[in-house]
């Protein structure tokens, strides 16, 4: 799924929401994961899957912040609290 979203370059640099882990037909996108989320909602959409497409040549930040928390020991640390320290430093939300 990652690599399709990334190869078609339509979705690069976009939040992109999908209907669930098992059905990833796309719900909504856009530049803003608000947008997506809402787009999705319009379709009667609820709790849909979200994720972030990379621009080409850029790293995948979740997966390396992931890693990096490990590495450091910040076993801690939720999936939440990765996210929203990553969409914090991008001006999101």
């Amino acid at each position: 799924m990652a690599k399709i979203l990334k190869k078609t370059g339509k979705y690069q640099g976009k939040y992109v929401a999908m209907k669930s882990i098992n059905d990833t037909i796309i719900v909504g996108s856009g530049k803003d994961h608000k947008i997506a989320l809402r787009q999705a909602s319009a379709k009667g959409i609820k709790g849909p899957v979200l994720v972030y497409v990379p621009k080409k040549g850029l790293p995948h930040i979740y997966a390396y912040a992931e890693a990096l928390a490990k590495e450091k020991g910040f076993s801690k640390f939720t999936e939440e609290d990765i996210e929203r320290i990553i969409h914090k430093s991008r001006g999101v939300g």
